[in-house]
């Protein structure tokens, strides 16, 4: 998918559109450029009017999303749904469909236990990765799994709690030899980690990825789920504490069974930060501490309600785990060469 060009073109006129007239530009140049209508830019728009035009621009962005989901369940049998939040180089996505090649990963009894056994045609994943230098491999995943018959839609974007743009930190152009892990959009966890290189990366509301999938899921089985099931994996290096708050506050939790998800607390641990000061964060020792209790409190009232949830009321009965299946992280196996499952058009 192509990302679509608005937000660059807000951001060029901001700049380029309210340059002044260089000295050298002749006496007539200026008149005629004095008589002509204002150019767009941020700097003669209303606030108002600049919002509207901004959330223009967002929902141009989310249908294209949107589309890409809804292509995704109408060509492939969705059964069921497997989010991974931090697909990296798309290891568990592969953990999924051909379960044979990784005996020994950590993942499979989940996926055995909530989709049954391989190749698994019936489930569809959803995948986020934001590092520019996964992008390649994950194109080729998608298009291989694709042409097997398997329901494969990646994001290169991060997960988070809006569409945007966010600032993503790795050490290197090129993947590191652990494939850039702990690449951010945070930056104590960049701190931690002495990252060196920053790009500008997409967001994803990932609550409205769930949301939208538990609600084609509903209408392929008439308005319930029945035995379908949607499974995530979070490793998203940091933004768990912002983005598992953002997917309480919209009930899109709800619509997850199982969630098996890596806690980045010890990012925040002001021992640490008082060591590592880069120069590209300079830690507030107050700060960090009053961080680092907030990720804490995170983790303990997020397991504290879903305990409560799967035990007392069952409202709400998403289960967590703090499995975290890094086996088989340089991958290096084959891809696919014959179609093992079949697509629905």
């Amino acid at each position: 998918m192509s990302f679509p060009t608005v937000f660059v073109f807000f951001l060029s006129c901001a700049v380029q559109c309210s340059l002044p007239a260089s000295s050298t530009t002749t006496s007539n140049t200026r008149r005629r450029l004095a008589s002509r209508k204002p150019p767009l830019s941020l700097y003669n728009l209303k606030s108002r009017e600049l919002a509207a035009r901004l959330k223009s621009s967002v929902s141009v962005v989310e249908a294209a999303e949107d589309g890409d989901v809804h292509e995704l369940f109408d060509h492939y049998n969705c059964e069921h749904v497997y989010i991974d939040m931090g697909t990296n180089v798309g290891v568990q996505i592969r953990k999924i469909h051909e379960p044979q090649k990784y005996p020994n990963a950590l993942a499979l009894p989940v996926f055995q236990k909530y989709f049954g056994p391989g190749p698994r045609c019936n489930v569809c994943t959803i995948g986020f990765e934001p590092n520019p230098s996964h992008s390649r491999r994950l194109d080729i995943l998608q298009r291989r799994y694709r042409a097997s018959g398997a329901g494969v839609l990646i994001f290169n974007a991060a997960v988070g709690t809006q569409t945007g743009i966010l600032e993503y930190g790795t050490h290197s152009k090129k993947a590191d030899e652990n494939d850039d892990w702990a690449g951010s959009v945070v930056s104590a966890t960049n701190t931690y980690t002495g990252q060196q290189l920053f790009r500008s990366v997409r967001s994803v509301d990932v609550a409205r990825i769930i949301k939208l999938a538990d609600a084609r899921l509903r209408q392929k089985f008439g308005g319930k789920r029945l035995n379908s099931k949607i499974v995530a994996k979070s490793d998203v290096e940091s933004s768990e504490f912002t983005v598992f708050p953002h997917l309480v506050m919209t009930k899109a939790i709800c619509a997850l069974d199982f969630v098996f998800i890596e806690w980045h607390t010890g990012h925040f641990d002001p021992v640490v930060h008082g060591r590592k000061q880069t120069q590209y964060f300079e830690p507030n020792r107050r700060g960090v501490v009053e961080a680092h209790d907030f990720v804490l409190n995170v983790v303990h009232q997020l397991n504290k309600m879903f305990a409560q949830g799967r035990n007392e009321t069952e409202t709400c009965a998403t289960e967590f785990s703090e499995i975290d299946d890094e086996t088989y992280r340089r991958d290096g196996l084959p891809w696919p060469t014959q179609p093992f499952c079949k697509t629905v058009s």
